[in-house]
């Protein structure tokens, strides 16, 4: 993993720019967002609840 810094081209507000981990053999980027996310369980979603 080595550490690269990103820019938010879609983020309208806030901090464009980050800092992430990249692994150098297969391309996965991780910051603590994602790290956070995968942590978080979510339901799955069901089609009467994806209507609401």
């Amino acid at each position: 993993m080595v550490n690269d810094s990103y820019m938010d081209l879609l983020n309208n507000v806030g901090e464009s720019k980050f800092s992430a981990k990249r692994c150098v053999q297969c391309g996965e980027v991780v910051d603590p967002v994602i790290l956070r996310n995968r942590g978080t369980r979510q339901e799955p979603m069901t089609a009467s609840s994806a209507l609401v």
